[in-house]
């Protein structure tokens, strides 16, 4: 690398700085007294971070408000709603932005905003001049479907209220109201059946399915799938609280038992949810309950290596001695109780 080359490396590192900083006056020194060469990055990264004065300069400066850049092709819009700045935002469509662009992966501006979706105002403002609420990625995936993941809730009713597909499906037949149940979030899909979604469309997902079949206006809050598990077993798997207190006060029976034998606290135990467990325990289920095949929640979480569920296990009264059908104790119990690791 020649001499000439390097300069203008450093002057690059230099004016990414000042403008990740927001430095508007080292930034135009850097340009008009030094000789940096401006980039697209420069204007992406200046309406990531939000400096409006900085992104106005650039753009004087031969920046392209159209221009993309990055692995995924994003434009200066898609990272101002990214990032939740309006005031840039709205500048950015003022000065020729394009508001429905899509990335390489078919978001747009709309769906960067509701991927994160706590930017509630960002979301009014784009649907409200022109953004298409019902875009879809490559993957069928709307800004509807990204909201209910994430949980939004003040997202979600907005744009139900404005009048998004509430059923919309992606390419795997996935509605948002699979997307919640899938991220476990309670307030939304309350919100969603509370507003038309259909409960009744067929979930490819465990909780997808326990909502679907556990919610005021479904089939049996106890309904079985193939396999005999309930709404209950469902979320315990999956490791959702919320939804399993919620499913207890709508009737759930704590005790259910699958075709196999597990309950809900076999399957809390099995993927390690302590605080599910716990509360499991706390509101009745049996600390030493058998499967069919007589294993105890000690000897399983001993069998999966779920030490914390182990030493709580044993803190509160679960017996170290317990043998299941074939007469065999806790397989870990050497490592886990007589090693002294309770303390």
């Amino acid at each position: 690398m020649d001499l000439n080359d390097q300069v203008k490396n450093v002057l690059r590192v230099l004016l990414q700085e000042a403008v990740m900083e927001g430095n508007v006056l080292l930034v135009q020194e850097l340009l008009d007294d030094n000789g940096a060469e401006v980039h697209t990055e420069n204007l992406l990264l200046a309406c990531f971070y939000g400096h409006l004065e900085v992104a106005k300069l650039l753009v004087t400066r031969g920046c392209n408000v159209r221009a993309t850049g990055g692995a995924n092709r994003v434009t200066p819009l898609h990272l101002a709603c990214n990032s939740g700045h309006l005031e840039i935002v709205m500048w950015l469509f003022d000065n020729g932005a394009d508001i429905n662009a899509e990335d390489n992966d078919q978001w747009t501006a709309l769906h960067w905003a509701c991927g994160k979706g706590h930017f509630l105002e960002v979301i009014k403002w784009l649907a409200e001049n022109g953004a298409n609420i019902d875009a879809k990625d490559d993957s069928g995936t709307t800004p509807l479907h990204l909201a209910c993941y994430k949980g939004h809730v003040k997202a979600v009713t907005w744009l139900i209220e404005n009048g998004v597909d509430i059923n919309v499906q992606d390419k795997h037949g996935r509605t948002p109201l699979h997307w919640a149940g899938e991220e476990g979030t309670l307030e939304v899909v309350k919100s969603l059946v509370d507003n038309g979604a259909d409960i009744h469309a067929k979930s490819k997902t465990k909780i997808g399915m326990a909502l679907l079949h556990s919610y005021g206006q479904c089939a049996d809050i106890n309904a079985r799938e193939n396999l005999g598990m309930t709404p209950l077993h469902l979320a315990c798997e999956e490791g959702h609280l919320e939804i399993v207190k919620w499913l207890i006060t709508k009737g759930a029976d704590i005790h259910a038992k699958s075709n196999s034998g597990t309950t809900p606290l076999y399957w809390a135990c099995k993927r390690g949810h302590l605080e599910v467990l716990k509360w499991l325990i706390d509101n009745g289920a049996d600390i030493d309950g058998k499967d069919d095949v007589g294993m105890v929640p000690l000897y399983l979480a001993c069998n999966e290596g779920h030490l914390e569920i182990v030493k709580w296990l044993v803190q509160n009264g679960a017996d170290i001695n317990a043998r299941d059908d074939n007469g065999l104790t806790p397989p870990l119990r050497e490592v886990f109780v007589v090693g002294n690791n309770l303390e």
